[in-house]
């Protein structure tokens, strides 16, 4: 009993963890549900069976519709762009200079790169 019922836990535990298997993991699911609701009947053995075989095609089965249902929700959120549709940035102008040693006032400052934006990125279609 208490193997059943780890190893029902683990399944139900790692199933929830994997969402792109979803027919394996509903069978999994149902599998672990139907051996606990087969083991409370008379013939406990046998009932563990049919319930695991049972709980494992249902599971399955749902599984599998939700997959299909979320895959159907994906693609209608998707839209289809032609490629001279899509607006896209130009390319910024920019220049750089070497800026040598100075002295200004009481301040000296190291020789360095120096980076100009001339002209801004825009948006073109």
């Amino acid at each position: 009993m208490k193997l059943i019922t780890f190893i029902t836990l683990f399944l139900l535990l790692c199933s929830c963890s994997t969402t792109g298997k979803s027919i394996f993991t509903g069978s999994a699911v149902g599998a672990g549900i139907g051996t606990i609701i087969g083991h409370q009947q008379k013939d406990s053995k046998k009932g563990k069976i049919i319930g695991a075989a049972a709980g494992s095609g249902i599971g399955g089965l749902i599984g599998y519709l939700a997959k299909k249902k979320k895959d159907k929700k994906i693609k209608s959120k998707k839209v289809n762009y032609k490629k001279n549709e899509v607006p896209h940035l130009t390319r910024p102008k920019v220049r750089m200079y070497w800026q040598p040693d100075q002295i200004i006032g009481n301040k000296y400052i190291e020789a360095h790169k120096v980076w100009v934006l001339e002209s801004a990125p825009t948006w073109t279609r």
